[in-house]
């Protein structure tokens, strides 16, 4: 978990008490409402300027989640389930398509920032597919019901 000293971020080794544990935290289901860029649940850049921030100092909730789980797992493919298991807990709900995809591309690149800084390798063919699939899933475009009578009645 990141905590603060003045502005800036500073990661410490988070430990977890025996009825909360490091694998409950991840599993732990985590919903960030019109999610736009979803930097809140990813802050893989400053949306003030568009500079990449470091893994160090991300703070968003799937950062902290792949942090802890880098933090407790010692092999590569224990390491790929839990950071499946943490994109699995992490939701996004938006209303317009492109933030949308953007928040889709920000899921995929922050898993892939984990897997190379902990693994220094890309992800197979197989294991983006997987990926792209549970963020299609995860990351849904909502239109209420309102703005559809209203699409109706405009025709």
């Amino acid at each position: 978990m990141f905590f603060f000293k003045g502005e800036e971020p500073v990661g410490e080794i988070r430990f977890f008490e025996k009825r909360h544990t490091w694998q409950k935290y991840v599993d732990s289901k985590r919903l960030e409402i019109t999610c736009g860029e979803a930097p809140y649940l990813m802050s893989r850049y400053d949306v003030a300027t568009g500079e990449i921030v470091p893994i160090e100092k991300r703070c968003g909730i799937l950062d902290r989640k792949l942090r802890v789980v880098g933090e407790n797992t010692f092999d590569e493919d224990e390491w790929l389930k839990w950071a499946i298991r943490a994109l699995q807990a992490t939701y996004g709900y938006e209303f317009q398509g492109d933030n949308l995809l953007i928040a889709r591309i920000n899921m995929l690149c922050t898993f892939e920032d984990y897997l190379k800084q902990r693994w220094k390798r890309t992800l197979t063919q197989k294991e983006k597919e997987k990926i792209v699939n549970i963020i299609k899933l995860k990351y849904s475009l909502k239109i209420s019901s309102t703005m559809m009578m209203l699409r109706c009645l405009a025709y």
